[in-house]
């Protein structure tokens, strides 16, 4: 699909359960969500229901839906870091490799942090990694007395400096903040990013942060997607942290807020104005001001307030303003609940403007070798048992090709369902296509099962039809010659003994092994 806008909203630390390298992070059993879900005896979100959040998980008290109005999908982060560096340039199109350096366990070297205070002319105290505000209850009565920076880091690449706005002027902060990023360019320092952390406040318990935040970071190391929409003479607005995130690289127009609220406000705002091109936007307050403070009940709060202001974004798109939320590869509305959204905006009088691209089965068709006369697509088969019994004679008595989806955890189960059904009909398994990974696997059911145990990826399964006639009329052939005359007819084609034995199994209709056991015998 072609847009003239796409709005892409980031929630900042609203995570919805283990990423594949959660391990790798001791992050393993996390989830944001589901624990806030659980906390609050459920949510109140009918706008991120509809749209089928639900089906990413189970959350107490959103329900799942067997019609969602949107994509709906769980992403993996393909770079190595869990900053958030990392994962916003990789939206735009950049792999982190290398992750940042980071001093979570150490706090910074004391050659740092002795450089940082003869260039600011102030003394530090923290220097360890802790939330934004504990550290203030920890220090904060402590710099009204001192005027002594507070520094601390966390499990980010960040050195992050929090000053009083009644102690310390926001401009020596944020001077301070581009001393400090002067100073960890060096390679043995070189963190992601810089933050000054204004806050106010007269004691423990009633320090608040401002909304003057402001971050110091690196520049992304290559080209962004922001920068090729720039170049393209098209509009990309930064809403909240994104253009700090990126240096304003690729960035054309620039907006601040203050909060949640504000956020999603001003990009409400944004559905009504002129603009083409998109709008990223970063609602932080998930994570300042309620994740930090391991607060369940105002994180869910916030939560059912994002739903609302999400709905109010949505009707928009009633209004002519298009919006589209990321989905996966390949071609939408095929085999996914893009058909919904699409009979949604045909009854609303929306126009739809489908565009060509990849469609991973006809693709797998193309390359299978397998007859593309005619060809049934069943999409992925059913979860019950009697619906799905019913596809799996459906597959048995077709003489077309069949072609079907599964995914990488269910493809075992579905291959053994399929072999009593396909007999000895070539197979072919179609694995990441369009991809670095991209193959094809041939062979009938016994050895399609053998060979995709450990496969990861996307996969299409394309059977041969059903030959019955032929096959019957060939098997009659074949068993009118002997064993030996049958093995000598493929040892003169030059195939060797393991492959004799499995050309003779599928020419007579009986398994390998009672040939095999015929010949050594």
């Amino acid at each position: 699909m072609k847009f003239n806008r796409i709005f892409l909203i980031v929630c900042d630390s609203m995570g919805i359960g283990n990423a594949k390298d959660a391990k790798k992070y001791n992050d393993f059993g996390a989830n944001t969500v589901g624990h806030i879900c659980s906390i609050c005896d459920g949510l109140n979100i009918p706008t991120l229901q509809n749209l089928g959040f639900g089906n990413l998980g189970d959350f107490k008290g959103v329900a799942k839906t067997q019609n969602p109005q949107a994509y709906i999908l769980k992403l993996n982060e393909a770079s190595n870091g869990k900053d958030t560096m990392t994962g916003h340039w990789e939206m735009m199109g950049l792999k982190t490799e290398k992750p940042f350096i980071t001093f979570t366990d150490t706090g910074f070297p004391k050659e740092f942090i002795d450089l940082f205070e003869k260039k600011t002319g102030r003394k530090c105290v923290g220097n360890i990694a802790c939330s934004g505000t504990k550290i203030l209850d920890m220090y904060g009565e402590h710099q009204i007395k001192t005027g002594d920076w507070i520094v601390y880091t966390s499990a980010d690449s960040v050195f992050q400096i929090a000053a009083n706005e009644d102690i310390i002027p926001l401009e020596e902060l944020y001077h301070a903040c581009q001393i400090a990023r002067e100073i960890a360019m060096d390679d043995k320092w070189k963190v992601g990013r810089v933050i000054a952390r204004p806050y106010i406040g007269t004691k423990e318990g009633h320090f608040t942060r401002t909304s003057n935040r402001h971050d110091y970071a690196l520049a992304p190391f290559s080209k962004t997607a922001l920068d090729s929409l720039k170049d393209a003479g098209l509009d990309v607005i930064g809403v909240g942290k994104i253009p700090d995130i990126f240096v304003d690289q690729g960035i054309t127009r620039k907006i601040k807020t203050v909060s949640n609220e504000d956020g999603m406000n001003k990009t409400i705002e944004l559905a009504s104005d002129n603009f083409n091109g998109l709008a990223f936007i970063n609602l932080v307050d998930f994570d300042a001001v309620y994740g930090h403070r391991r607060n369940a009940a105002g994180y869910g709060k916030a939560i059912e307030e994002f739903d609302v202001q999400l709905g109010e974004l949505i009707n928009e798109l009633k209004n002519g303003k298009n919006i589209a939320l990321v989905s996966d590869a390949g071609t939408p509305g095929i085999c996914d609940p893009g058909e919904i959204v699409i009979k949604k905006c045909i009854q609303e009088n929306i126009k739809v403007i489908p565009i060509p691209g990849a469609c991973a089965f006809v693709n797998a068709l193309i390359g299978s070798g397998i007859n593309t006369d005619t060809f049934l697509f069943l999409g992925f088969l059913p979860l019950n048992k009697k619906n799905r019994k019913q596809k799996l004679e459906q597959i048995k008595d077709s003489t077309q090709t069949v072609i079907i989806y599964e995914a990488p955890h269910k493809l075992q189960t579905t291959l053994k369902d399929l072999k009593e059904f396909v007999e000895s009909r070539e197979i072919v398994l179609a694995r990441e296509l369009t991809k670095i990974h991209e193959e094809f696997i041939r062979g009938n059911i016994e050895e399609i099962i053998e060979k995709s145990e450990f496969l990861k990826g996307e996969m299409i399964i394309l059977i041969e039809g059903r030959q019955e006639i032929k096959i019957e009329e060939k098997q009659q052939e074949f068993k009118d010659m002997s064993l030996e005359e049958h093995y000598e007819l493929y040892q003169k084609q030059g195939l060797n003994k393991k492959e004799i034995i499995k050309k003779i199994a599928k020419d007579r209709g009986v398994s390998k092994n009672e040939i095999y056991m015929k010949f050594i015998l």
